[in-house]
């Protein structure tokens, strides 16, 4: 899945996908998300995923890489894990279920040579 820039908050439109991407928030990698003070490897945006009218459900939340996706001081990747999804499509007015992969979250994985 190809990184997405999530800066201006605009909707976001990539022709892999089935509907759109709606940015809502990014968590920068290094900066600690609560008080634990853990941080992330990775800068993970979340975004609402916004099928066309005929899915069920028609949102869908994701969790997205960045562009940058160095971690580890270059020795990993922050690479999307996808995860299946069961919906609901209507094709004039016969539902079938149908699968769609979505950014379940965005994980440092070590290059091994």
């Amino acid at each position: 899945m190809m990184a997405t820039t999530l800066d201006d908050g605009a909707p976001v439109t990539d022709n892999s996908i089935v509907g759109y991407r709606v940015p809502v928030e990014c968590y920068k990698k290094g900066m600690p998300k609560d008080a634990s003070g853990r941080v992330s490897l990775c800068t993970v945006c979340w975004t609402w995923r916004v099928l066309p009218d005929n899915y069920v459900p028609r949102y869908m939340n994701e969790a997205l890489c960045d562009e940058d996706t160095s971690c580890l001081s270059g020795y990993a990747t922050c690479t999307v894990v996808p995860r299946e999804h069961k919906v609901m499509k209507n094709d004039s007015g016969v539902l079938t279920e149908v699968s769609i992969s979505a950014a379940n979250y965005c994980e440092c994985k070590p290059i091994v040579s």
